[in-house]
């Protein structure tokens, strides 16, 4: 469990307002330097214990917009540093680019890509279920969507995604489990009942392709999914 004292705040540059019609570089989020430890932290079959110092960059941001399409590119990274085990200090990368353009009045057409690389995913992934060893991980996500205004208050989406993904554990001599390769395809169709209410419901359809044998002989792993969610927001 990482405990964290912030030592210093640098602000190099105001993040933009909300609501603000920004355009060109922007610094999304400040610079910051802090100080903490890290206790029992997983390490291949085993744990450490040290002190750290991270510094994270701004989230480097470049927007372009015209009346029918808008780009947002992105990049953040961090270095982190141990005190006794230098061997784990690491510089992770972060960086992504969304283009959408309206092909009508009514439709959508969006692409993106995604890239990060870092050797502690338990920092990034923040939507985990279980504490994550420190891995060399490595992941990129590209994506194709497609926007349809039936009318002014319902919408129906179509996404298609594939994303890589590639974890070698530190200090590890087993097979990487989560190196994979996954594809999926998802519709989804909403509706506004109110101002600031609205329903929807999701069909998706997922596919694993594991980019090794499974960890355990014997064991199999789930390669396809399918889910449907119905949500109200």
């Amino acid at each position: 469990m990482r405990s964290v004292l912030v030592l210093a705040l640098l602000l190099l540059t105001a993040p933009p307002l909300a609501g603000q019609d920004v355009r060109g570089f922007v610094w999304a989020s400040p610079f910051t330097i802090a100080g903490g430890s890290e206790n029992r932290m997983p390490v291949g079959n085993g744990s450490i214990t040290d002190s750290i110092m991270t510094l994270d960059t701004p989230a480097f941001t470049y927007i372009r917009r015209s009346p029918r399409n808008s780009l947002t590119m992105s990049y953040e990274g961090e270095f982190e540093m141990f005190a006794n085990h230098s061997q784990f200090n690491m510089w992770s990368h972060a960086a992504g680019f969304r283009d959408s353009y309206e092909l009508s009045r009514r439709a959508t057409f969006e692409f993106g890509d995604g890239f990060l690389s870092t050797q502690d995913p338990a920092r990034w992934l923040t939507g985990a279920t279980f504490l994550l060893p420190r891995s060399n991980l490595k992941e990129n996500d590209g994506y194709l969507g497609l926007g349809y205004r039936i009318s002014p208050v319902t919408s129906f989406d179509t996404r298609f995604d594939t994303t890589y993904a590639s974890a070698r554990q530190t200090g590890s001599i087993g097979p990487n489990l989560f190196d994979n390769r996954t594809y999926s395809q998802s519709a989804s169709l909403s509706r506004l009942v109110a101002k600031t209410s609205r329903v929807s419901a999701t069909y998706a359809y997922v596919r694993v392709d594991p980019l090794g044998p499974p960890p355990t002989p014997g064991i199999s792993i789930i390669r396809n999914m399918h889910t449907v969610t119905v949500g109200y927001t």
